[in-house]
């Protein structure tokens, strides 16, 4: 029985040797282009079933032994053509070999350029540019980017030198590129000309611009043009176009337009709507004559005499504060074209003068007092606009009057008197109602306050130039001239504030304060420091200023201190020493003191979350 066994075994190792024998593997499979154009890279590929394949290349482009399964020649050239051989080699054993012909193709010739430079002037038209080969492609440079079968007509809008190149294709195999320049002649900038203006019956020049062999024309486009410069008509009023262009370097220029105009010449006669006025009165004035509604109207009064209204042909009213003859003119003129100087002598009537006195600051609530002075002469009657006042008080005719506003800022009162039927100038002094200052507190919430905080109040339109006066001193001092303050809150009451203007003006305001005692703090039960800036810290919550923390730690489930601090505002991110710490229970404790100097002590678990 035993030696059956081992003659069982031996067998078995005898199958296991002999199922293991290498056989010389196949012959094996070649890719890749079998005709390559000179100066471009050959890339054969074998490939083979075999276990690990090893492949041995030979060939007249191979130097020594090449193993590789890819077989890569740069420069593709008549050397390099001829019959590749490889071989693959697996488990000691060699294939038969797999022979591949290469064939190069030698590079043509480059297209021959019958123009090899083209010239045109900015703007011209072009024709397409014209080369002899075969399969030519066009390029804008003289190696890489992608040709184009179409040969292209140049752009002439901008001036400068420009390349193009082409070459052409001989079985499968581009040549080298033929250069073809092109030159775009800068066009001549048009010339410069003036704007040419006559009135009416002058003595014309002929036309004239700043350029060299200028040409003329009577149309912005087309026509022959002229290098004699025309001579304008000026018998009529008209307008009239002509247009010149310069030519440098065979190269004519845009046409500049010139515009000639020819202005008609008014005239000129004043009408007056009464035969006098009062002094300090107004009279109107109309214009008579050929001139047109655009043309421009010089009006004028003697100084001391104002304008008050109208242009063009009128009316014109004038008001007249110096008495006695008084000339208005008028020149009328189109386009630089005057008229003769028109004159109209007024007759001005002497008006009687009565000065005003009045107080000139009063704040609103205040009374301002409005008077007369002495009068040059008998005045018949007063009459007064006091801007929308109350009369507080006041009789008829001169007065005095007492006066109050119910609206701020500057207010004008104005006199008119009449003698023998003529008005005075119309008097008019300044009172300036100065607003009573702005007092009112901004809101300060009556929920939050503790007692004991320190409370910013602020004025809601603080002005450095008014006085503040908040109160009670109890809670904020002697420093109360201040748009923002802060009171110490050590019991509930009225915050008031005072405000005085430089006019003396004053306005209150107060609100009240209900201070309460707080001290609380409280933790979240889980936090989660992944960086997304929500619940990234984990750290005491409550009443931010209202206690003072001793110590806040946190310790890991073994009693490993992670983290410790003494300032409320800041917290633990989940860290130890830089390290970001497992998901998992951890443990807080802290100490704290109240304002009023209880001091608490408070545990508890936080998860950390991730």
């Amino acid at each position: 029985m035993k030696k059956q066994i081992i003659y069982i075994i031996n067998m078995l190792v005898l199958t296991c040797i002999s199922a293991h024998a290498w056989a010389q593997p196949a012959a094996p499979t070649v890719t890749g282009n079998k005709s390559y154009c000179a100066g471009t890279t050959i890339s054969l590929t074998a490939s083979s079933p075999a276990a690990a394949p090893t492949y041995t290349w030979t060939g007249p482009g191979v130097s020594g032994t090449y193993t590789g399964a890819t077989l890569t020649i740069a420069g593709a050239s008549a050397a390099t053509a001829g019959t590749y051989n490889v071989t693959v080699t697996s488990g000691g054993q060699t294939s038969a070999p797999t022979s591949t012909k290469i064939i190069v193709v030698a590079t043509p010739t480059n297209p021959y350029a019958p123009t090899p430079t083209y010239s045109y002037c900015q703007g011209a038209n072009s024709t397409a540019l014209n080369a002899v080969g075969v399969n030519m492609l066009w390029y804008t440079t003289a190696t890489g980017g992608v040709g184009n079968a179409v040969p292209p007509s140049p752009s002439t809008a901008i001036a400068g030198t420009y390349y193009y190149y082409v070459s052409q294709t001989v079985n499968g195999c581009e040549s080298g590129r033929t250069t073809i320049t092109v030159n775009i002649k800068a066009k001549p900038s048009a010339p410069l000309v003036n704007k040419v203006v006559y009135c009416q019956n002058d003595v014309s020049t002929p036309l004239a611009a700043a350029g060299a062999n200028l040409l003329w024309y009577t149309t912005s486009s087309g026509g022959i043009g002229s290098p004699i410069a025309p001579t304008p008509i000026t018998s009529y009023a008209n307008t009239v176009y002509y247009y010149v262009s310069q030519t440098a370097n065979g190269c004519e220029s845009d046409r500049t337009q010139v515009p000639l105009i020819v202005n008609y010449r008014p005239n000129a006669l004043i009408v007056a709507s009464r035969p006098f006025v009062c002094q300090h009165d107004t009279i109107s004035f109309i214009y008579f004559g050929n001139a047109k509604a655009d043309a421009s109207y010089n009006w004028s009064a003697p100084s001391g005499n104002t304008i008050v209204s109208g242009a063009g042909q009128g009316a014109i009213t004038v008001r007249f504060d110096q008495s006695g003859k008084q000339p208005v003119t008028l020149i009328v003129s189109n386009n630089g074209c005057s008229s003769a100087v028109a004159t109209y002598n007024v007759d001005v009537r002497q008006s009687p003068v009565v000065p005003v006195t009045a107080t000139v600051n009063v704040c609103i609530g205040q009374t301002a007092v409005i008077g007369i002075g002495y009068a040059n002469e008998h005045i018949d009657n007063y009459v007064w606009d006091f801007d929308n006042a109350h009369v507080i008080y006041g009789s008829t005719g001169g007065g005095p009057y007492g006066l109050q506003w119910d609206v701020p800022g500057t207010h004008i009162v104005q006199l008119t008197t009449y003698s023998n039927s003529c008005p005075s100038v119309t008097t008019r002094d300044t009172i300036n109602v100065r607003p009573l200052p702005d007092a009112h507190i901004e809101g300060v919430s009556n929920n939050n306050i503790c007692a004991g905080d320190s409370i910013a109040f602020t004025a809601e339109s603080y002005n450095p130039a008014y006085h503040y006066q908040w109160q009670p001193t109890g809670y904020f001092g002697n420093v109360t001239n201040l748009g923002t303050v802060y009171g110490f809150i050590d019991q509930p009451g009225y915050i008031s504030l005072k405000v005085t203007s430089p006019f003396g003006c004053e306005a209150t305001d107060s609100t009240l304060i209900t201070a309460r005692p707080c001290c609380s703090v409280y933790f979240p039960n889980a936090f989660t420091p992944n960086g997304d800036g929500r619940n990234d810290i984990f750290r005491p919550l409550g009443s931010g200023g209202h206690y003072n923390v001793k110590v806040f730690r946190v310790a890991d489930r073994w009693g490993q201190l992670m983290y410790e601090t003494t300032d409320f505002k800041t917290g633990w991110d989940g860290k130890h020493n830089g390290a970001a710490q497992d998901m998992g229970s951890y443990y807080y404790f802290i100490e704290y003191t109240c304002p009023n100097g209880k001091t608490f002590k408070e545990k508890g678990e936080v998860l950390l979350v991730r």
